[in-house]
């Protein structure tokens, strides 16, 4: 545990920049009072209420900074190493206990969402606790102390953790799976309690806070891949593609695309773990499998998608079965054999997440690195500048660039909003079917002492089957050369984070075939930012496109 509590802190202290999903968040929490958290979020966002709430807290004690952000992701993920030790060593010997406690140690999904403005790491705490306290209950099932405090738990996860059905539906499954707790007189009556309370609980909160993301039309687009639903085609190939990238995240991370299919191994060993724990006690299975397979049932019907981060929930129960599956095989094996046995398969499963583990903490992993892009401009622009933001970089702009002790919130709504999936420029819009003509002259405002102008969208979203288009729609850098044109800047700065770094690069060539001068740029991961002399620049006029 302390080995993981370190490589956890590691990447917390070397605060990586925020990226976009991150960046999306904060700006919402930042820029909203604690009431404003409980409406729906804008930028397509959507988290539960307590998380928000903790995470502006910590932004109100310890300023607004990545580290003061990612203080509720890191409390949560060091708590649920030992949350996940506490039952491990119920459930298996001490050697396996000791394995599974070093796989969530090292496991790179776990440490990066220990350090991520997301709820992912916690959800996994939650259902880790919740393992616990059902354990607990198990043993003393006429307890009411410990029904109470599992009630007590389960409410509270079902208002701060959005897997909660799956999480309390294993609860319940175990608790019912078990005889002697199913027949146990206070089982009559906390167990329809626990449920009503939670279902309520729960309801409430869909309704109030999740509902509009559910029928987001665009989320429901990115996420069609990752929906199970057994009336599409190629379920075989999307469902293995996905059983590969869980446990790869989980276990492996990446380095190729051969541990996503090595990673499928894993499925044979979580096989042979249920069938080990079936027979001991299958209420054990129940709370450390059904969380999974309901979420699984749950994408086949296109109403949760099945992506490793969203079932970072269930990566607990995952490593306690795989480990349980190891521990099954090597019984099987006798005396040198079997200790033998013990130091291969242990090896064996740590020896890729240790390596990654030591790598991201000599050189931790930064996906946007905005930070920087944004501290070069403030240092060193021309008042009266022109900075050209894509819309897909507008939420770490706003984080970077907002006074947060006083913040400018007509702005951060204003920007927001027009990106957003409903918004005019939505950085994700697909393919107009023809070309650019006179588009987004609305979209540049005065800040500070430069002027932003927000990028339009290219061209290059998924369309209704989630399928991504390869090239910008026709005339599209023209009409961008055209509107810096009409600002009359001395100078323009391009700062754009996309992993698609090519989606920007057709707007400098173009500037520069219209007279512009690039004068610096400076490329980080994820993005890039860009100077150019506008002096020379002539606007190309869209009665010349093809």
């Amino acid at each position: 545990m302390l080995v993981g509590t370190g490589l956890r802190l590691t990447q917390w202290v070397h605060g990586r920049p925020l990226w976009l999903d991150e960046a999306m968040l904060s700006v919402n929490i930042l820029g909203r009072s604690y009431w404003g958290l409980t409406a729906p979020l804008a930028s397509d966002q959507a988290a539960p209420v307590p998380f928000l709430w903790s995470v502006k807290l910590a932004a109100a004690l310890a300023g607004s900074g990545e580290l003061a952000l990612r203080l509720p992701a890191l409390t949560a993920g060091i708590a649920a190493l030992l949350l996940i030790w506490l039952v491990a060593r119920r459930l298996l010997q001490p050697w396996a206990a000791a394995l599974a406690v070093g796989l969530a140690a090292v496991s790179p999904e776990l440490i990066y969402y220990s350090n991520e403005v997301k709820p992912y790491g916690i959800d996994a705490a939650f259902a880790a606790g919740l393992m616990l306290l059902t354990l607990r209950l198990l043993d003393r099932p006429a307890s009411r102390p410990r029904w109470a405090a599992l009630l007590a738990a389960g409410l509270v996860t079902a208002l701060a953790s959005t897997p909660a059905p799956f999480v309390l539906g294993g609860v319940g499954a175990a608790l019912l799976a078990d005889p002697v707790t199913r027949t146990t007189r206070e089982t009559r009556w906390w167990l329809p309690a626990c449920a009503l309370l939670w279902a309520t609980a729960f309801l409430l909160v869909y309704f109030a806070v999740y509902r509009d993301a559910a029928r987001n039309a665009y989320m429901q687009r990115f996420w069609l891949d990752f929906f199970l639903d057994p009336r599409a085609p190629g379920l075989a190939a999307r469902a293995g593609s996905v059983f590969g990238l869980i446990f790869r995240d989980l276990l492996l991370g990446t380095g190729g695309g051969w541990r996503e299919t090595a990673a499928l191994g894993y499925l044979a060993v979580v096989a042979i773990g249920v069938g080990a724990l079936v027979r001991k006690r299958l209420a054990v299975v129940c709370l450390l499998a059904v969380p999974l397979l309901a979420a699984l049932a749950a994408s086949a019907f296109s109403r949760y998608p099945a992506a490793p981060r969203l079932l970072l929930f269930a990566g607990p129960g995952m490593i306690l079965l795989i480990v349980a599956g190891l521990a099954r095989v090597t019984e099987l094996l006798a005396g040198k054999l079997q200790r033998v046995a013990l130091g291969i398969a242990g090896g064996a499963v740590l020896l890729l997440p240790v390596r990654d583990a030591v790598t991201q903490a000599r050189t931790p992993l930064e996906r946007e690195a905005a930070r920087p892009l944004v501290t070069w401009f403030l240092r060193e622009h021309q008042p009266g500048a022109a900075v050209y933001v894509p819309g897909r970089a507008i939420p770490a702009w706003l984080y970077y660039t907002t006074e947060w002790n006083a913040p400018d919130t007509t702005r951060l709504h204003r920007l927001a909003a027009t990106v957003s999936s409903t918004g005019p420029l939505f950085y994700q819009r697909p393919t107009r079917g023809g070309p650019v003509v006179n588009e987004g002259d609305a979209f540049v405002s005065a800040y500070c002492d430069w002027q932003e102008l927000i990028g339009i969208p290219p061209g290059r979203g998924p369309d209704s089957t989630g399928r991504r288009r390869a090239g910008n729609d026709p005339g599209w850098a023209e009409n961008e050369v055209r509107r810096l044109h009409a600002l009359k800047a001395p100078e323009l700065w391009l700062i754009a984070t996309t992993y698609e770094l090519s989606e920007p690069d057709p707007l400098g060539p173009a500037l520069v075939a219209a007279g512009a001068r690039e004068t610096a740029r400076k490329t980080v991961a994820g993005g890039y930012a860009a100077r150019f002399d506008l002096t020379g620049l002539r606007s190309r006029t869209q009665s010349a496109l093809p």
